[in-house]
């Protein structure tokens, strides 16, 4: 079962928690360890590597909306 409300079809994190525990450490700067405890008081086991895989999950996904978006983007850019 996936943990988080908005997980995409056969992935086990949500996408909002993919974005919380990114913020998590862009924001604050916590440890790994820092992040875990907070996870355990909320009823979720997280290893290590796995925060890991999420943070370059989120810049994966990151990455992908750029490039979908960017021609957009520029064209409003340059009518203002």
């Amino acid at each position: 079962m996936a943990v988080g409300s908005l997980a995409p079809p056969g992935q086990r994190f949500g996408c909002n928690l993919i974005v919380w525990v990114r913020l998590q450490r862009h924001l604050h700067m916590p440890q790994r360890s820092e992040i875990r405890v907070d996870f355990t008081r909320r009823r979720i086991t997280l290893s290590a590597a796995s925060l890991s895989s999420l943070w370059d999950r989120f810049l994966h996904l990151l990455g992908q909306l750029h490039i979908q978006h960017a021609p957009g983007i520029c064209t409003a850019m340059q009518h203002g």
